[in-house]
């Protein structure tokens, strides 16, 4: 498996559009995050690995956000990552109601919508683990 490299400058709010310059990191790549109603300037199964590590509930909309990262995967292709969901305890309530005033969180999911937006964007053996507030999924595209 071979990761392309790619440039971007940083964007106005995390989660939105955060692309970062992966040239000399010698690893991977980075690009932008979905921007609300945008695709990203990808066609359909490009990559083999979809990464997006605590940034689902930063998306304003995580259910398009899940979908158009599932589009770019190749048949066999996995996306994986971490995010912050709804339903996990006070504790994260707390983190919640402090990230959407000061603009940085989304709306958030619920673990249990997260599968199922998966599993209906043509992902299969979807897993999802909950530690505290933070949840790490896995699936791979059908």
């Amino acid at each position: 498996m071979a990761l392309r490299r790619g440039r971007g400058d940083r964007g106005p709010a995390p989660g939105i559009a955060c692309p970062r310059r992966a040239d000399g990191w010698g690893r991977g790549a980075a690009w932008p995050a979905p921007r609300p109603g945008a695709r990203l300037p990808f066609d359909d199964g490009s990559f083999d690995l979809v990464v997006s590590f605590t940034g689902l509930h930063c998306f304003p909309d995580p259910q398009r956000a899940v979908r158009e990262m599932v589009r770019v995967l190749r048949a066999g292709g996995a996306i994986t990552g971490s995010s912050m969901f709804l339903g996990a305890g006070w504790r994260l309530e707390v983190a919640r109601r402090m990230g959407t005033a000061a603009g940085v969180l989304g709306p958030m999911c619920t673990a249990d919508q997260a599968r199922a937006w998966l599993s209906a964007a043509g992902c299969r053996d979807v897993r999802l683990a909950m530690s505290g507030g933070i949840g790490y999924f896995r699936a791979v595209r059908a």
